[in-house]
């Protein structure tokens, strides 16, 4: 490698090392993209219970924070799950491991955010975003400013009456339960997540700690090598995506063409599987909800019921739940529907007996009732 190799490499590792611990040592060597990808996308996979896809986009996105200077628009990776305990946190641990100058932090505030942006140029990791980020206007306001670099900056002024310029251009990700701000959406790729199945096993983050190193180092050179070329690849656009998305996506495509293999074919078929992906936090009412209509299969011992039957079923097994769900009336058709939305489960036709009208089919619920209830 030359002085010059050498040299590049560093400056995109990382200029200021003080708060990231050591610095990554590159490749000594060229990297293969989709070799890079592909060992990126099993060591994911063995830490986090999801859809491919989800390690896909993960596998990417870790990429991009190392070209992200190369790109126009920086999307948000927003991890998002219905409920507790379904490896949101473990997924932003994932990224630290991956990820240059990771900065990781539960919580944090508008004036924090730009200066650690214009003093640490990290790759910042939020967690626990749902408990404070929809009260704080502010804070979304500069997120969603550094979402494009022409657009990202904050202007402020001091008790001196001097003014200053902030960069909010960097890669950030967002862990929390359910959606988040509107306007973060629109900003972000969204990686939702699931609780595991009892049988499924997850392997603690130290096992790969080797593998996380080896991936750091290939990154590194992969990206000085590679980098430059992000902006110069023709732009592949998505009929299923609206603008916004396909600008989103714009970065994550162009690396996954420049890897080779059948990434980009894979990046795809991500992109539109998740494209208009929402998940609402599950309440009490919808967790409580679905243990009651598994207790109302198991006695019936149905494999589908009608709508118009089940909620008389549920008023009955529990009157005060949901015989007195709102305003002392039952529940509803779109009330239960609602509360089952956050399972992506909804009614279908369903034919009973020579009837059909609108119900549910157990099978849709085995998933749901395997991940987020005792059986």
């Amino acid at each position: 490698m030359n002085e010059d190799m050498a040299r590049k490499i560093m400056d995109i590792v990382n200029p200021k090392q003080s708060i990231f611990g050591a610095p990554v040592i590159p490749y000594p060597e060229p990297v293969n993209g989709n070799t890079l990808l592909t060992r990126m996308f099993k060591t994911i996979k063995r830490h986090i219970s999801c859809d491919d896809e989800v390690v896909i986009i993960a596998t990417l996105w870790s990429t991009f924070t190392w070209v992200i200077d190369n790109a126009d628009c920086a999307p948000i990776a927003i991890i998002t799950a219905p409920d507790r305990q379904c490896g949101k946190t473990q997924t932003l641990s994932i990224f630290g491991e991956l990820c240059p100058r990771p900065l990781q932090a539960s919580n944090i505030s508008s004036a924090s955010l730009y200066h650690v942006i214009e003093n640490c140029n990290p790759t910042l990791l939020i967690d626990e975003a749902d408990t404070f980020l929809s009260r704080n206007n502010h804070l979304i306001g500069i997120l969603n400013s550094g979402h494009t670099r022409k657009g990202a900056s904050v202007i402020r002024t001091n008790n001196k009456g001097e003014t200053k310029i902030f960069s909010t251009w960097g890669a950030k990700a967002i862990s929390g339960i359910g959606n988040m701000p509107e306007t973060i959406m629109d900003r972000g790729i969204i990686l939702p997540l699931r609780r595991k199945l009892p049988e499924e096993s997850i392997s603690p983050l130290r096992e790969s700690e080797k593998d996380f190193k080896t991936l750091r180092s290939a990154l590194a050179r992969w990206s000085a090598d590679n980098g430059s070329r992000i902006s110069e690849m023709p732009r592949i656009d998505l009929p299923k995506l609206n603008s916004r998305q396909n600008d989103n996506w714009r970065p994550l495509l162009a690396i996954a063409e420049l890897a080779g293999g059948e990434w980009l074919q894979y990046a795809k078929a991500a992109a539109i599987k998740y494209a208009d992906y929402s998940i609402s936090s599950c309440t009490h009412n919808s967790l409580d909800l679905l243990s009651d209509i598994y207790a109302i299969f198991e006695v019936t011992k149905a494999e589908r019921i009608y709508t118009k039957d089940l909620i008389p079923a549920l008023c009955a097994y529990k009157p005060k739940a949901w015989g007195n769900f709102k305003n002392s009336a039952p529940i509803t058709d779109y009330q239960l529907a609602q509360n089952l939305s956050h399972f992506h489960i909804r009614s279908r036709s369903t034919r009973i007996n020579g009837d059909n009208l609108k119900g549910y089919y157990r099978k849709h619920f085995q998933d749901a009732f395997l991940r987020y209830i005792s059986m």
